[in-house]
């Protein structure tokens, strides 16, 4: 019977030597699979099968098509265009990310393992900037089949009008060119770390605007005490246990003993409207 696959030793993916199956365990789903799970649907966690997942398909076919989310595709600002080639380095990435984080230089973490959500967040960073890539070179004439394919010069154009958050940008891509995940792609990159972190690279200066507004004291208390009194009325109508003390509290006193909850208010409570007058304190 043969064994079953495994992530590999952090020593093979040191030496380059890391094998990566189809059929080998990541997080909830395997390495071949077109989506991987990273959050079980039972969990409390759980946002969704996108959000909750690395959907690699929506990569090559375009944002929602996995799970045939027509809306996904017009509300996205990129447009998605790897390569299966490609799609295969970022799950290799994805995996040496996740699970072996201490060898990725500057990336500042001393963690065993990273969460999934950390990971997917490179790897849409570069999702998209590959996609970018791909799309101009095709203005120039270059056709692009595999990361090992793209010239640097390319890489610095597309850097130098990437409308996203250069900051993230830069770690996704010190993330691909760093020595421990180059060592383990299909093929060598046309460029390494050095490159990326040199101080001669056009990144675009990220706007910086004024933010949104600290609440006040009264704003901050009375959405705390209206987000509590909606946990203790949903919580009483659902028959779930109520663990806080003061939602506890609450409920006594809106409820009593009474097991019913007014199916009207429940309602509004779900429509998000509320009884009684709005609070003139809150920012509107």
């Amino acid at each position: 019977m043969e064994r079953a696959s495994r992530i590999p030793s952090v020593a093979d993916v040191i030496d380059g030597r890391a094998i990566f199956r189809d059929d080998m365990p990541v997080w909830y789903g395997r390495f071949g699979d077109d989506v991987w799970p990273f959050v079980k649907a039972s969990s409390p966690l759980y946002q969704g099968p996108t959000t909750s997942s690395f959907v690699w398909i929506d990569y090559i076919e375009g944002k929602g098509t996995a799970h045939e989310h027509p809306n996904s595709t017009h509300k996205t600002r990129y447009r998605y265009c790897l390569t299966k080639q490609i799609v295969r380095d970022l799950k290799i990435a994805a995996v040496i990310h996740g699970h072996f984080p201490a060898l990725i230089r500057d990336g500042h973490s001393a963690k065993r393992k990273l969460d999934a959500k950390t990971v997917k967040g490179r790897i849409d960073e570069l999702a998209k900037f590959f996609s970018l890539v791909i799309l101009r070179g095709r203005e120039d004439g270059v056709e692009i089949s595999s990361l090992a394919d793209i010239p640097f010069p390319l890489v610095k154009v597309v850097i130098a009008s990437f409308s996203g958050r250069a900051e993230h940008l830069k770690r996704a891509l010190k993330l691909i060119s760093d020595p421990s995940v180059q060592k383990n792609l299909g093929a060598p990159l046309q460029w390494g770390l050095a490159d990326i972190t040199r101080g001669s690279m056009p990144w675009r200066e990220s706007e910086s605007g004024d933010g949104i507004a600290t609440l006040s004291d009264e704003q901050f208390i009375y959405i705390l005490d209206f987000c509590k009194k909606a946990i203790s009325e949903f919580k009483h109508f659902t028959r779930l246990k109520i663990h806080d003390g003061d939602c506890q509290t609450l409920a006594m006193a809106l409820f009593g003993g009474d097991e019913r909850c007014d199916g009207r208010r429940f309602r509004l409570l779900l429509s998000g409207e509320q009884e009684g007058v709005v609070n003139p304190n809150l920012p509107r």
